[in-house]
């Protein structure tokens, strides 16, 4: 476990080479578990503070301003995910014989669930009834994050899959 964590902590921009199981899943295991976990003792503080300080004369506008700090931490949360991963999972991909842009659907579906959610919440809080765009916009992310869970779920069959034996056009087997 240790010597995962120092590889792939030694290797952050290091998008080339491979990596085999053994040194990519207890990393990867490790910052999902701490991310996560950060994700929700932050969101934990964060609606503790909400739920003080909403009332019942408290406006949409009042309610929407409380919630903005939640989705900001998942925002960064995401983003330090993403920015501690990035290079272990193409690495991996690598060793799989696979380009890294096999990553980039999930990166990009979860780019447009965590920028458009904040959007919605917010007309959603604030329009009584919702205009017509917003049940639209509802839509999209709808498909969006089914998109987001099948191309997650790609990515991860190519991940846990073993290596490729011998030389790839990304290196020797590591």
């Amino acid at each position: 476990m240790l010597t995962s964590l120092r590889h792939n902590l030694t290797s952050l921009t290091r998008f080339s080479g491979r990596d085999r199981r053994r040194q990519s899943w207890p990393y990867a295991g490790a910052v999902l578990a701490l991310g996560f976990v950060t994700i929700g003792a932050l969101n934990t503080l964060a609606f503790t503070s909400l739920f003080t300080q909403v009332s019942i004369q408290s406006t949409p506008q009042d309610d929407l301003a409380l919630l903005a700090p939640m989705f900001w931490t998942v925002r960064l949360g995401a983003l330090a995910m993403v920015a501690l991963l990035a290079a272990a999972v193409v690495r991996r991909l690598h060793d799989r014989g696979r380009s890294g842009l096999w990553a980039a659907p999930t990166l990009a579906f979860l780019s447009v669930g965590t920028t458009l959610i904040p959007i919605l919440f917010g007309q959603l809080l604030t329009q009584s009834p919702p205009p017509t765009w917003v049940l639209v916009l509802f839509g999209v992310l709808l498909l969006n994050n089914l998109a987001y869970l099948a191309s997650l779920l790609m990515l991860l069959i190519l991940l846990v899959k073993d290596s490729d034996a011998g030389a790839n056009r990304y290196g020797a087997a590591a």
